[in-house]
């Protein structure tokens, strides 16, 4: 019975295997940029809320000690802007470093 396979791989099989060694290299990127940004992400978003959760604590004790007064149109945008912010920060990321098979 003869061999079903050439010992020897040819033009097409050499391209697939380039594409695969690719791909292997892309998805270990993927994985290193993961590990890298996540972390980041994170810190930076917890920071960004302290920093408005303490800006609304100074707000509130501002009307009894009269140090730091905000109007309630300004705490309403800086609560909906930073809503915004932290949502599509996390939507973007999201999307970029975890892609479906559709986005990629």
């Amino acid at each position: 019975m003869p061999p079903l396979a050439s010992p020897k791989p040819d033009a097409t099989t050499k391209k697939e295997e380039r594409q695969l060694a690719q791909w292997e290299k892309d998805q270990e990127s993927r994985r290193v940029q993961r590990e890298k940004v996540g972390p980041q992400i994170v810190w930076l978003t917890a920071g960004w809320l302290a920093v408005v959760l303490i800006i609304i604590i100074m707000s509130g004790f501002g009307n009894v000690f009269s140090f730091f007064q905000l109007s309630d149109a300004v705490l309403l945008g800086l609560l909906g802007s930073t809503t915004a912010n932290v949502i599509g920060l996390f939507v973007i990321l999201a999307k970029n470093l975890f892609p479906t098979a559709s986005n990629r």
